[in-house]
């Protein structure tokens, strides 16, 4: 699979609207409906709902939304007012943090004044609503387009929502994160429990150390037009399923292990066969046909009793190889 920098995301999210074609505000639906859809769930394979499941509940208590006044915030809205419709209850704040806010944001909010009110959050005087602690929190502040750190007000939502114990669900990215430079460590972001982004992984998400800026991760099809994703280059990819299944080969109905290659596993010394057994589990699980390992004096019975497919030869060492 393809991985994008944000510039490249936006890129297709046009190529889409010119293509298809489809109007932005009609791009932005899809993708809330998608994350709306998620969220309804509520017993996906992302795991949402897992501290509402262990008290009983597959719904949160309450729903609480925060939002920027760009397109992030716009996504935010749409699932907001899906919400409604399907039932849910709520509560809507809109992060006032600059003069204007995008159109496509704009006609949202328009939208959802026909569902529910907007309690707007701004300087000089802010004033914060209470998270309880069983709560969702839709954290829809920033997207992928930041190209500052969070300050001012949104530094402050930011903080609140990092103080509270609800369960916290970042859309698309985590306020305050860049999808594809580094923060600073004093930097204000979210620490979600869930992200879901959409049509393709972040590269901020398969590092290390942003881990507690990201959570558990899902990606949503939102139906981005196939064709820019064959014309576009890009140094970065991710292993996923369908590429290992593309170098699967099927097996013969009358191959042996013979036909599957031998290896050798030089592993293991006193204290370690463990690592021995793993290995040769391992290569046996990846399609090898024939395994041999080659294990200090002090591995044969371990390995001959662990794994028994595996030949095993004994190096003159006891303790050692």
């Amino acid at each position: 699979m393809k991985l994008y920098t944000a510039a490249q995301i936006r890129a297709w999210d046009a190529f889409t609207i010119e293509h298809e074609p489809v109007s932005s505000l009609s791009l932005m639906e899809r993708a809330a409906t998608a994350l709306t859809d998620w969220l309804l769930a509520g017993s996906d394979p992302a795991g949402y709902g897992s501290r509402q499941r262990a008290g009983g509940r597959t719904t949160p208590t309450s729903t609480l939304l925060f939002c920027g006044m760009g397109n992030n915030g716009g996504d935010g809205l749409v699932v907001a007012r899906l919400l409604h419709l399907a039932g849910w209850e709520v509560e809507v704040f809109v992060v006032r943090h600059a003069e204007r806010p995008s159109a496509d944001f704009q006609t949202n909010l328009e939208r959802f004044g026909h569902f529910g009110t907007v309690t707007w959050i701004e300087e000089p005087n802010p004033v914060f609503p209470e998270i309880p602690a069983d709560a969702l929190v839709l954290d829809a502040l920033l997207g992928s387009g930041l190209n500052r750190p969070a300050s001012g007000i949104l530094a402050k939502t930011i903080e609140k929502i990092n103080e509270s114990a609800a369960t916290v669900v970042s859309v698309d990215i985590a306020s305050g994160l860049f999808a594809d430079a580094p923060n600073d460590p004093p930097d204000a972001i979210v620490r979600p429990d869930f992200t879901v982004s959409f049509q393709r992984p972040k590269l901020a998400f398969l590092q290390p150390r942003l881990a507690e800026f990201v959570g558990e991760w899902t990606v949503l099809d939102i139906g981005l037009a196939p064709e820019f994703d064959p014309r576009t280059e890009t140094p970065f990819f991710l292993t996923d399923e369908a590429e290992i299944r593309s170098f699967l080969k099927p097996r013969s109905r009358f191959s042996h292990k013979g036909t599957y290659g031998h290896a050798l596993l030089a592993v293991g010394s006193f204290g370690k066969i463990g690592a021995a057994v793993l290995a040769a589990r391992a290569c046996l699980r990846g399609g090898v046909g024939l395994l041999t390992g080659q294990v200090p004096g002090c591995g044969y019975g371990i390995l001959q009793t662990s794994v028994p497919e595996a030949m095993c030869l004994t190096d003159p060492n006891e303790r050692v190889l």
